[in-house]
């Protein structure tokens, strides 16, 4: 059976998505060159996907970053039933806008032993923040799917170690619905207004990647834009379940996680009950639904 490219598909639609940006700039900026608005696309895009799954590396400002293995259409293929998405906003790009990256290069660890670039080990990032919510969150997901008929994995007794092996061991997704960076605080109407311009590339960028679970880290004031205005605008039908937070769309046997965004945690809202909100109500469905783990 042939390994269905989805890499190569994601690629080439976010091509289609920087061509498009490019395009709108020339239309809305009287005074943009072809070139100026090449610049402006390259400078704010922010490439996501599936995450890289090969060697890390150290980065020009220190950052470990994981490159590509080649591998990535292969593991995703293999994961089927375990396949993780998680569907942010818009990337924080600083005050200047100058702090984009490809995302997928995170690698959700720190150096330690540190020598030199060629010389050095890695550690997870403890930080308190959306990287260590995502790894958290993805090690308590994966194993509530692979362990329906364990106890809850509680928070306190996750060991860093084995969130590192989930990490290597398991790949995932991100994407951001809006495709240009944003600044510290977003602003969910025009993060939704910008991601509805192009839905048809991110739309089907998601039903490519056939993901099994989908987290929305959208819910504002008790409503979910991600969710409820964005995917169920554009050709979904997520529908509320018997278990708070989790929804599913039956069509494509997807189930969403309502979340607030991951890095709610730097603002007050605790580590502990992020997890739960995620990993608990997801853990609360799968045992009365076993079936959706077979």
């Amino acid at each position: 059976m042939k390994t269905k490219k989805y890499v190569d598909f994601d690629n080439e639609v976010q091509e289609e998505i920087k061509q498009c940006l490019m395009e709108d700039r020339l239309a809305t900026t009287k005074t943009s060159s072809l070139k100026q608005a090449k610049e402006f696309v390259y400078n704010t895009f922010v490439p996501d996907g599936l995450m890289n799954n090969g060697e890390y590396y150290i980065d020009e400002v220190g950052h470990v970053r994981r490159a590509p293995s080649g591998k990535e259409n292969i593991l995703w293929e293999m994961l089927k039933n375990l396949r993780v998405l998680y569907l942010t906003k818009e990337l924080n790009a600083g005050k200047d806008m100058k702090d984009t990256y490809d995302i997928r290069q995170d690698s959700f660890c720190v150096p330690v032993n540190y020598i030199d670039k060629d010389h050095f080990k890695t550690k997870l990032e403890e930080k308190k923040g959306l990287n260590k919510m995502i790894a958290y969150t993805l090690h308590g997901i994966i194993y509530t799917l692979t362990h329906p008929h364990e106890p809850f994995l509680e928070f306190e007794k996750i060991k860093s170690n084995d969130v590192m092996e989930t990490l290597v061991k398991y790949l995932f997704a991100r994407i951001n619905i809006k495709s240009t960076g944003g600044f510290s605080k977003s602003n969910d109407g025009e993060v939704l207004q910008e991601a509805e311009k192009y839905s048809s590339y991110t739309i089907k960028r998601i039903k490519n990647l056939c993901p099994k679970v989908i987290i929305c880290c959208g819910n504002q004031n008790n409503k979910n834009f991600i969710l409820e205005d964005f995917l169920n605008h554009n050709g979904f039908h997520f529908e509320w379940t018997d278990v708070q937070g989790i929804w599913i769309d039956k069509e494509y046997d997807i189930i969403a996680i309502d979340s607030y965004h991951l890095s709610y945690v730097c603002y007050g809202y605790s580590e502990h009950k992020m997890y739960d909100d995620v990993v608990g109500q997801l853990y609360k469905y799968i045992i009365k639904n076993l079936d959706f783990v077979k």
